[in-house]
């Protein structure tokens, strides 16, 4: 009898771990996507590899909208034409640096600085910007196909009030169904301190 209370201890103390364990992840698996969405040069680097999300069609039918990419550091002399690159650029002039992922094409020198050009997929004229090599963070090295869909969903704005609804909804549920399961007395007090207010 003892040895079962004790097993039956164990098992529940188990459990908890394993449901504290999995909502921690969920809850660090979250937050590093808020993260990376807002803030893109944070993303972990995992042994100087790191990995972006392609949200552009530019580079069809390669890289595709929504697929993740792995990125790898080059040293800079090592570029080749028709390498695919990831670089940071201010794209839409204003101020705000993205991150890019074009073709690699050449190099130019232009009174003594060095600069970098890019294009897209299936396009002959080059990128109207010229790249610093300072800017440029690796090559693309292998990509997984669409996974990145779900943090597109989570940076536009209606993807994430779709998400905050939603777990404000299953929070209101989860409150309808505990409640019931609240002994009556209780439930009467709760009543009564929130008309007392």
């Amino acid at each position: 009898m003892k040895k079962e209370l004790v097993l039956k201890k164990r098992k529940m103390m188990f459990l908890w771990l394993g449901k504290g364990l999995s909502y921690s992840f969920i809850i660090v698996f979250f937050l590093y996507l808020t993260i990376i969405n807002i803030f893109p040069s944070l993303g972990i680097k995992v042994f100087g590899f790191r990995h972006f999300v392609i949200s552009s069609t530019g580079m069809q039918p390669t890289l595709n909208l929504g697929d993740i990419i792995v990125v790898r550091p080059i040293e800079l002399d090592q570029l080749q034409e028709g390498m695919i690159i990831c670089y940071y650029q201010d794209v839409n002039l204003d101020g705000k640096n993205k991150v890019v992922t074009h073709y690699f094409v050449k190099e130019e020198i232009i009174n003594g600085k060095v600069y970098y050009r890019t294009k897209r997929e299936n396009n002959t004229h080059l990128d109207s910007w010229r790249i610093l090599p300072q800017n440029v963070i690796g090559v693309y090295y292998f990509k997984i196909p669409y996974l990145g869909k779900l943090t597109l969903f989570f940076r536009h704005p209606l993807g994430f009030r779709i998400v905050l609804i939603d777990i404000i909804l299953l929070a209101l549920i989860a409150i309808v169904i505990k409640w019931d399961q609240f002994p009556k007395f209780k439930r009467d007090k709760i009543l009564k301190e929130t008309n007392v207010s």
